[in-house]
């Protein structure tokens, strides 16, 4: 009997564990529209024109000093690899392009490459 009771009690913890998993997960506002897997990551960034130009400009006038890589060609959506040094974006920058705040960058031969650094995955680029 008690070997029983002890199946059935596990059945439903086995049962319950889905239900009380999904219960733990916020959902989403009413009206939104991403999809679950992109919320904790950056994901698409639509920058205007002059947002990249800010970008672009508040970095020169940083003048951080990157070591190219000879071997990494930048691709949006491909991943950074680990050698890959990023940086943070300039305040100034993030002023003018809020939407990049999350973001960091890398400098590759004329380009700055805008990373997102949870998913390790190239964003936008942005040619000098």
């Amino acid at each position: 009997m008690e070997r029983e009771v002890r199946s059935v009690a596990l059945a439903l913890a086995l049962a319950a564990a889905p239900i009380l998993a999904h219960a733990q997960s916020p959902s989403p506002p009413a009206g939104t529209t991403t999809p679950p897997a992109m919320s904790n990551a950056q994901a698409q960034v639509s920058l205007t024109p002059e947002q990249k130009s800010a970008i672009r400009a508040a970095i020169q006038q940083k003048g951080t000093s990157v070591t190219p890589s000879l071997t990494f060609r930048p691709v949006v959506g491909e991943l950074v690899p680990p050698s890959i040094e990023l940086y943070p974006l300039p305040d100034n920058a993030m002023a003018e392009a809020p939407d990049a705040k999350n973001l960091k960058y890398t400098m590759l031969e004329d380009q700055v490459v805008l990373v997102d650094p949870l998913t390790m995955r190239i964003v936008d680029t942005i040619r000098r």
